[in-house]
């Protein structure tokens, strides 16, 4: 199997492009991605909805007496929710019968991007290619873009 690089593919465009590319070929993929995986807390794993994921988070907050905050709810929400996406899109790529390895990292971090990439090396050979699509997403018009 060809082994790639691909950056901010855990998400988003990046992820879709993955996707249709990996239903022709099987790849080894090294995803690099600036979200941290986190095991989700128990108390929240049953909340499917944001409504009840907000809920379950403040209980869950305020019986270990934390107090909770819009902001600090919010921010949660929006983990828990990218951290699912993340790990149902990794499902999807394995599930397809590709190897798939996922890195929380800055990539601009040369010295722990030169670390991973001699990790990927090791362990699955030459990189033969490169996708790049990490960048904040800011959704306009193309007629409104620069």
């Amino acid at each position: 199997m060809d082994v790639i690089l691909v950056t901010g593919g855990a998400r988003g465009i990046t992820n879709a492009v993955l996707q249709s590319l990996t239903e022709s070929m099987k790849l080894c993929i090294a995803l690099l991605g600036r979200q941290e995986l986190i095991d989700e807390n128990p108390a929240t794993q049953g909340a499917m909805s944001e409504k009840d994921l907000k809920a379950a988070i403040i209980k869950d907050m305020m019986q270990r007496g934390d107090g909770p905050t819009p902001a600090l709810v919010n921010k949660k929400v929006s983990t828990i929710l990218k951290n699912r996406g993340i790990h149902e899109n990794l499902k999807k790529l394995t599930d397809a019968g590709n190897e798939v390895r996922y890195f929380s990292v800055n990539i601009q971090d040369d010295a722990v991007i030169n670390q991973i990439v001699q990790k990927v090396r090791a362990e699955w050979g030459p990189i033969s290619g490169l996708i790049h699509g990490a960048g904040e997403l800011v959704d306009k018009k193309i007629s409104a873009l620069t």
